[in-house]
């Protein structure tokens, strides 16, 4: 078939655009047509793409997380201060974290199998009563009653928002998370030993023949699955 005649042809300008160039050249056709581009950029309205909006998180905060509510279970927790703030260095502040602890204790029963407070954070180890996996209040309250009771000038929030939770599968885990806690002050280096930091339960296992006065363990010991309880 016939090629036709206007193939390889760049199309032709509007009659009112095309009388003030000349059509002898290609050139002209060019600079034509990249004008048009340029009128139709500069007239037609931009309209940017909607900006989704970011949701409230910090960096190391866990939007997608999901608790783990097994009825009775035994739990580590990992509970941090707001904005990584070493309150805990302050006695005032440890006595009404320690009255407040101890009160929900008593309103909502509940099994401290182990603690260490740092100055900015504090692991533990819980158990529940049979039935019950309502960690979530018993922590909400903890918070409430330690902001209750402090006398420090220390605006709230006091803590973050949320906390972690891990589900001990067994009595292995379970050693393997009491053994963490205890080793923490170390990791830290806030201690040369589990023994010279006074704010654990070592020293009550120790009593109780569970661990030796000079027990250590080196952070390397522990897998990478407890990074992310700091």
């Amino acid at each position: 078939p016939a090629k036709s005649a206007n193939v390889g042809r760049l199309p032709q300008p509007p009659s009112q655009i095309r009388s003030h160039y000349s059509h002898d050249t290609e050139r002209a056709h060019r600079s034509i047509l990249y004008q048009q581009r340029l009128i139709t950029r500069h007239y037609t309205h931009h309209v940017p793409k909607r900006r989704l909006r970011q949701p409230p998180y910090g960096k190391h905060s866990m939007p997608n997380y999901r608790r783990n509510f097994v009825p009775g279970g035994t739990f580590f927790f990992t509970v941090v201060t707001f904005k990584r703030r070493k309150l805990f260095l302050n006695e005032h502040a440890r006595e009404a974290l320690r009255l407040a602890y101890k009160h929900v204790q008593q309103t909502h029963p509940f099994q401290s199998l182990a603690l260490v407070l740092l100055p900015d954070h504090l692991h533990c180890v819980w158990e529940l009563p049979r039935g019950d996996a309502d960690f979530s209040t018993r922590w909400r309250l903890i918070k409430r009653e330690f902001r209750s009771r402090l006398t420090l000038q220390i605006s709230p929030p006091h803590f973050q928002r949320r906390f972690w939770e891990h589900t001990c599968q067994d009595e292995d885990d379970l050693k393997h998370c009491v053994d963490y806690i205890h080793s923490n002050p170390v990791k830290h280096k806030l201690a040369k030993s589990a023994a010279e930091w006074p704010w654990s339960t070592f020293r009550k296992y120790v009593r109780e023949g569970e661990y030796p006065i000079d027990w250590s363990k080196a952070p390397t010991d522990f897998d990478d699955r407890f990074s992310k309880y700091e």
